[in-house]
């Protein structure tokens, strides 16, 4: 029947791509656009760039205040913070 042609076609056209636009649910199948893999790799490469981009960012900021911090504070401090900052080196969480 028409109806199983579309529906195999809907499942073919969906194993070419992950990413489909909503509401594809009255559009034949032709209509339906699907990425290729290429395509769907370059979009995913671009959305981690971006995030590891801002992750490192946020940990620049990060380190940089933790510095201004341990400027401020008293020597012993600095030298307690150094040991704990060394030990988290050598034994990361997680």
């Amino acid at each position: 029947t028409q109806i199983d042609q579309i529906v195999y076609a809907r499942i073919v056209n969906l194993s070419q791509s992950s990413i489909l636009p909503m509401n594809t649910g009255n559009m034949i199948p032709s209509q339906i656009q699907t990425n290729t893999t290429h395509q769907q790799d370059e979009i995913l490469r671009r959305r981690r760039e971006g995030r590891r981009r801002r992750r490192q960012r946020r940990a620049q900021r990060r380190r940089e205040q933790r510095a201004i911090e341990q400027a401020q504070r008293q020597p012993r401090q600095q030298q307690q913070d150094q040991l704990r900052e060394q030990q988290r080196r050598i034994y990361p969480r997680g």
